[in-house]
């Protein structure tokens, strides 16, 4: 997701012969952890234990000046704040990270030349935009102070020896584009259904197809948003930030959305009028999860949770009850056939592979590689999925269920974030693109005196 790019993954230590990075790997757990890795031997010793939470991890460390300590970002994407972790003279833990009071949520520390301060991104909660730079003393027990005078969106600091601040700043645009794919004949281009100055991804095609429903934070925060099939004619949803990892999903009648939402660190799974109205949480009776998925009789919502580190599969009665759980095979980003018959899923890893199992979760078998953006879609005869032959290249391909030929339907010459939607009639997909601009910025100030 778009929110990655302003990920700093690692940090020198001072004797110059060690880095501590942010890195996947762990077989115990799918998110990111701090590592210190030998420049000679690449020998990896880590630093922070794993968690099971979904979608947590520790990222961006900052080593100090004097290298007896380590900042970071701790928490759930776009939900984290700054700790610090301080290492012995050989950069082993020396004890437990401590959180920063009032720096939250927040990503990116760096050091001041002092040691004692830090200066770090300061999030908009709701949003993976919208942002700008604070600075803390860790001696003075003082709040965090914002640094107003460098404007919005400001981000992933940097400071010299002498306290010079450079940043970055960063707007995002985004569209919903529809291609046709049913054409018989030469692709067609894509038609835009959706533009606006913010960010906007993850449509999906109503039951009738008539409708489009997406998060967009055309209002300030994130929201589901529900609109005509040509983007018009549209109807805000949700309200107060459903940060979500998932698309919002439509009830088989088309009268309700299932999303997962990030509430106090954890993510939830809720369902609301398709016209707007107070979400419900349906996982108060089961483990926490997300990108949950309707089943197609309307009984069920499939969701994927993270229970001790281990990527399972659950399903809980739409109406509200306990959760059960359908298998520990790493399923996420669920869809359910429609004969309902099968599952498809993709599982966390660089590799994108898509597999199919019984709606039970039993007799596993891998499909496919290589989607990207967690893009894929399901009809009754074939698979379409987002596919990245090399970089900056992207295609949108089809996997024929009855014969497994997979070939290309049409090349995508812009951006994307994540997400996939074919159409009822199977004659289009939506995707969502993410136009990015950055600039290098460079403080005529000095910070901290």
């Amino acid at each position: 997701m778009c929110s990655a790019n302003l990920n700093r993954r690692l940090d020198w230590t001072r004797d110059s012969r060690h880095l501590v990075a942010s890195i996947f790997g762990r077989e115990d757990s799918p998110w990111e952890g701090l590592a210190l890795v030998s420049v000679d031997s690449g020998e990896t010793t880590w630093l922070t234990e794993h968690s099971p939470n979904v979608m947590f991890g520790d990222r961006e460390p900052a080593v100090s000046p004097d290298g007896k300590l380590v900042a970071f970002a701790r928490g759930s994407l776009t939900n984290e704040t700054i700790y610090v972790l301080p290492l012995t003279a050989e950069f082993r833990p020396a004890g437990a990270p401590r959180q920063i009071s009032g720096t939250g949520p927040a990503r990116s520390p760096a050091w001041m030349a002092d040691g004692r301060q830090l200066v770090y991104t300061n999030l908009k909660p709701g949003v993976i935009t919208g942002y700008a730079l604070a600075t803390i003393d860790l001696d003075s027990g003082k709040p965090p102070r914002n640094l107003v005078e460098l404007g919005s969106n400001a981000s992933t600091p940097a400071v010299s020896r002498q306290g010079m601040l450079a940043y970055s700043t960063r707007t995002v645009e985004g569209n919903i584009w529809r291609q046709y794919v049913a054409s018989g004949g030469q692709p067609v281009p894509p038609v835009k259904v959706s533009a606006a100055a913010a960010v906007q991804l993850l449509a999906q095609y109503s039951p009738d197809g008539s409708r489009i429903a997406f998060f967009s934070e055309r209002s300030g925060t994130r929201e589901i948003w529900n609109c005509a099939q040509d983007g018009g004619h549209c109807l805000q949803i949700t309200s107060g930030g459903p940060l979500s990892s998932g698309p919002p999903r439509w009830s088989p009648d088309g009268k309700q959305l299932v999303f997962d939402a990030m509430v106090e660190g954890a993510s939830d799974v809720y369902v609301v009028d398709a016209n707007g109205g107070v979400p419900r949480r349906l996982t108060g009776q089961g483990p926490h999860g997300n990108v949950p998925y309707w089943s197609h009789d309307g009984k069920w919502i499939y969701y994927s949770s993270a229970v001790n580190a281990a990527r399972q599969l659950w399903k809980v009665p739409a109406a509200g009850g306990q959760a059960l759980r359908v298998a520990n095979n790493g399923a996420f980003m669920v869809i359910e056939s429609p004969d309902s018959k099968h599952l498809y899923y993709i599982k966390a890893g660089p590799d994108g592979k898509l597999f199919r199992s019984g709606v039970d979760g039993s007799g596993e078998t891998e499909l496919l590689s290589g989607v990207a953006y967690w893009g894929f879609a399901v009809t009754d005869d074939r698979i379409y999925y987002l596919h990245e032959p090399s970089a900056g290249s992207i295609e949108i391909r089809q996997f024929l269920l009855a014969t497994g030929d997979d070939s290309r339907v049409a090349g995508i010459d812009k951006p994307l974030t994540a997400g996939l939607s074919v159409s009822p009639d199977g004659k289009s997909v939506l995707y969502s693109e993410l136009k990015t601009r950055s600039s290098l910025m460079l403080a005529e100030i000095i910070i901290g005196r």
